[in-house]
């Protein structure tokens, strides 16, 4: 009886471990599935944040794209009024002095921008 008694006190004990080792290990499930949940969260921010991102950057570089093409727009005008300030000077260093002469110059001017 007393062995038998003291292989019950053996197997409550060992029962009593496993409980309390079964307790712990629901605890850390629960913690692990609480930092899980965590970075999953943390995780659908930022591919959120990153596709904010990503959308302004695609902006930007349509802004860049669109303001080069401005620019070279507005370089090209400028090569043409140059040309047209350098022609009219010439004409003005040449002394060109009727009227006759100045529209003769403007329509050659006016022929040359046209055949480019």
């Amino acid at each position: 009886i007393t062995s038998l008694q003291t292989q019950i006190l053996s197997q409550e004990s060992d029962v009593q471990m496993q409980e309390k080792e079964m307790s712990r290990t629901k605890t850390d499930l629960y913690c692990l599935e609480q930092e899980e949940q965590r970075l999953e969260d943390s995780l659908r921010a930022g591919k959120a944040k990153l596709d904010g991102i990503l959308k302004l950057l695609k902006t930007s570089q349509d802004e860049m794209d669109q303001t080069r093409s401005q620019l070279s727009e507005i370089q090209d005008a400028q090569r043409e009024l140059n040309q047209t300030i350098e022609r009219y000077s010439k004409a003005l260093n040449d002394n060109v002095t009727s009227l006759a002469e100045l529209d003769q110059l403007i329509a050659e001017e006016s022929n040359t921008a046209d055949t480019k």
